[in-house]
């Protein structure tokens, strides 16, 4: 399942915490983080954050080649925006972006787990 990486600042403001990973090459939304991503679609379509951007931030571990960990990245982050959108967040507050690997600093299950993720921004 997806990670979810929640800016600190939408953590104080909407009361967020999550724990999930996307699972190897894949941009699936579900179970923690599907939660996760309800909570923060509220915080920002009718409560303490509304009206405000988001930026989405999608990364990769760094199995696999630059270029398929960029597109692979940038399909995580656009899931999200895809289920933030088809939860009542407006299409213009969401921006997305990817860093594919260049993150990464996995090197083994764990850590690699850790890689695969969106990170959640306050856009300012």
């Amino acid at each position: 399942t997806g990670s979810i990486h929640i800016d600190e600042r939408i953590v104080k403001a909407c009361g967020i915490v999550a724990t999930s990973h996307f699972t190897f090459d894949s941009a699936t939304i579900e179970g923690p983080a599907a939660t996760t991503l309800q909570a923060v679609a509220s915080c920002f379509s009718t409560g303490p954050l509304k009206g405000k951007d988001l930026l989405l931030v999608g990364h990769a571990d760094a199995r696999g080649g630059a270029m398929h960990n960029l597109g692979l990245g940038q399909e995580r982050a656009s899931s999200v925006g895809t289920f933030l959108r088809n939860n009542g967040v407006e299409e213009s507050r969401v921006k997305t972006r990817s860093r594919g690997e260049a993150d990464a600093a996995g090197s083994d299950a764990e850590g690699w787990a850790s890689d695969r993720r969106v990170d959640v921004f306050l856009a300012d």
